[in-house]
């Protein structure tokens, strides 16, 4: 059936098509058929976590999909690996509702009891990523040449290389005794590693001097914050993905990738679009039903200009 154009467009009418076609053209960029786009899905799984945004799995060295600070090595299928620092942690626990995620030093998941904690836990600059109220710091103050004293905080077990010297571990409550001690200067190493408090660590302090082990392999918990969450749920609402696009070498700034086009925030205004420009439909102005079937809306927009 031949594409039938009125004669005489209600001005209102042609107002509403400009307005739909300026807000198409603003506030998005063609995509190109980069990784980014191209080769990155929605979700992915390792063993039996499911990653989605604001995660993605790292594929190859030369493809990306995401913030850098997300990125996630999928290990022999079933360990998850996040890099923070220079420093390996494996991934427990993804908890997307909550927007938490458990982590462990993948060290101390493959020591024995008495692993030796060898550094601090580093953010990037530009991370957002933050701990939870479920976290405590430990520091372990390690081959001290200390005498026999400070016994409620001595490790009992022997950590490689000691040579017979002791170390002890305390947390931020009573740091000032070490302090007051000037163990930092007898001592050959100091390491803070964040822990979970649960249980309460003074409920359990006198068996965590001699196998504290355990503790660490529980890892800790890491946040992100609402604004990541908050905007990809605008995206996907809209029918789009979540992502991110880096507009210089140093940061990343959150994208929306919608059908081809690439958005700050939606994809709500090309989504109505194409339903317009595929779908029938009836439009009342001052209680005048027009009726439209047209092949395409370029043909209406040749007639009027």
């Amino acid at each position: 059936m031949p594409c039938r154009i009125l004669s005489s467009p209600s001005p209102l009418l042609i107002s509403i098509v400009f307005l739909l076609l300026l807000l198409i053209s603003i506030n998005g960029s063609p995509v190109t058929n980069s990784p980014a786009t191209s080769s990155c899905p929605n979700s992915a799984t390792c063993g039996k976590q499911l990653i989605t945004y604001p995660f993605w799995v790292h594929q190859n060295p030369t493809s990306y999909c995401g913030n850098e600070g997300f990125m996630l090595i999928c290990e022999d299928d079933d360990r998850l690996i996040l890099s923070l620092g220079s420093h390996n942690y494996t991934v427990t626990k993804i908890d997307y509702p909550t927007r938490t995620f458990s982590i462990a030093d993948t060290d101390f998941l493959d020591a024995g009891i008495c692993p030796w904690p060898r550094h601090n836990l580093s953010f990037e600059g530009n991370s957002v990523l933050d701990y939870t109220s479920w976290d405590i710091n430990l520091t372990f103050f390690l081959n001290c040449s200390f005498g026999d004293v400070l016994i409620d905080n001595k490790i009992n077990c022997s950590l490689p290389g000691s040579s017979g010297k002791s170390s002890y571990i305390f947390t931020d409550e009573y740091l000032s005794t070490a302090i007051e001690y000037n163990l930092a200067q007898r001592c050959q190493g100091i390491v803070v590693v964040p822990v979970l408090n649960d249980p309460p660590l003074s409920d359990i302090w006198s068996h965590l001097l001699g196998d504290f082990g355990e503790l660490l392999k529980n890892g800790f918990q890491l946040r992100w914050p609402d604004e990541i969450s908050g905007a990809c749920d605008r995206c996907e609402s809209s029918g789009g993905r979540c992502g991110y696009t880096q507009p210089n070498s140093t940061s990343w700034v959150f994208a929306c990738f919608c059908s081809g086009v690439m958005r700050d925030h939606s994809c709500g205004s090309e989504a109505f679009l194409l339903f317009w420009m595929n779908k029938r439909f009836f439009i009342s102005i001052s209680g005048l039903d027009l009726y439209y079937k047209c092949c395409t809306p370029i043909f209406f927009l040749l007639h009027v200009f």
